[in-house]
């Protein structure tokens, strides 16, 4: 009976390969997706199904977690399901310091955990943080107004925070000086910490057991050509960042881990797709989420396509109704299914996104 049945779906097979002139396992093959872009969900039949358009505005998180009058968020950034923000201030006398939260994946919501920092130019004071990034178990916190950046560890089962060094001495070109330092990111590929700022990008190597960053190279940029870039994100060996005049730039790390070239506009400020005045860079899923301050509070969407290029798949919170229309927003940052967006000149507080 065995030998039979299979006889017979033998002979069915047979069929279907003769009459649609392809066999069974071929059409199996077929399934695969094309597109090598990780903006794309999964697959079906052989076409791709795009991931899930972000909606609108779901609430704001992380209120005054402490005096509401110290409180000026900043830049973001996320480790696993702990939330680190950098608070401005909203004077010099003010707080200055990391605040720390913990998210809930099912809501959103942000729990306050801690902060460390106060104001001040010592290792364990900030005075404007403008971006940040974790070298091991190393945060590094760019203090752009100082013009250094602090490098406090984190210890990675109580979360306490302990200041164990500071890049740069004062305002200049030195090895050991910063111009406004700006943005920040860390290879572990080839161990080095890169910051971006308006007259160079710099680069360190690190060690991420003790801590200790050494300067390694700098790559000089033309004067006044990149006056305003910020909130860097690395994507392999591409380094990009946003400038307020110019949209989105990309800087591309030699395999040596030096840069030798300058930024790439991969997409201008106006054109198409225009990006007008972007403050804030955030990337998940094959994804840009660029911010910008001259629409008010606008998120725009866009893919990173497998050439290169950026193409426009939506904006979020553009309607006059949505409450921080007005807002300045600085920062984006992922966890789980939600994207936080941190917001000033005015009620300081976090944004709240679903972003699948």
């Amino acid at each position: 009976m065995t030998d039979r049945r299979t006889a017979i779906l033998g002979t069915l097979t047979a069929a279907i390969a003769a009459a649609t002139g392809t066999s069974v396992e071929a059409k199996k093959k077929k399934k695969k997706c094309k597109p090598a872009c990780a903006a794309y969900a999964s697959c079906k039949a052989g076409k791709c199904k795009p991931l899930p358009i972000p909606s609108s505005y779901v609430q704001d998180v992380a209120g005054a977690v402490v005096d509401s009058t110290d409180i000026n968020y900043g830049p973001l950034l996320a480790r696993g399901t702990t939330l680190y923000v950098g608070n401005k201030g909203t004077s010099p006398s003010s707080r200055h310091s990391v605040l720390v939260f913990s998210a809930n994946e099912s809501t959103g919501a942000l729990t306050f955990v801690r902060q460390f920092g106060t104001y001040g130019t010592e290792n364990d004071q900030v005075n404007d943080t403008t971006d940040m990034t974790f070298a091991g178990d190393f945060l590094l916190v760019v203090d752009s107004a100082a013009s250094k950046v602090k490098v406090w560890r984190v210890d990675p089962t109580t979360g306490v925070f302990t200041a164990n060094q500071q890049l740069g001495s004062t305002f200049g070109t030195g090895t050991d000086q910063f111009t406004n330092p700006e943005g920040i990111a860390y290879s572990a590929t080839h161990g080095k910490v890169y910051v971006i700022q308006s007259y160079s990008i710099k680069w360190f190597d690190f060690n991420t057991t003790t801590g200790v960053a050494t300067y390694s190279g700098e790559l000089l940029l033309p004067a006044e050509a990149y006056p305003y870039p910020r909130d860097a994100v690395l994507l392999g060996d591409a380094l990009y960042c946003v400038d307020r005049t110019l949209g989105l730039l990309k800087i591309t790390i030699n395999s040596d881990g030096t840069v030798s070239a300058n930024p790439q506009v991969v997409t201008a400020a106006t054109g198409d797709p225009a990006i007008p005045g972007p403050t804030a860079l955030g990337y998940k899923n094959g994804r840009f989420y660029i911010s910008n301050e001259i629409s008010g509070f606008i998120t725009q969407i866009f893919n990173l396509e497998t050439d290169g290029t950026i193409s426009y798949v939506d904006t979020m919170n553009q309607s006059a109704t949505e409450p921080y229309q007005a807002m300045v927003p600085r920062s984006t940052e992922f966890i789980g299914q939600w994207a936080y967006v941190s917001v000033g000149s005015g009620d300081q507080k976090i944004a709240l996104f679903e972003a699948p």
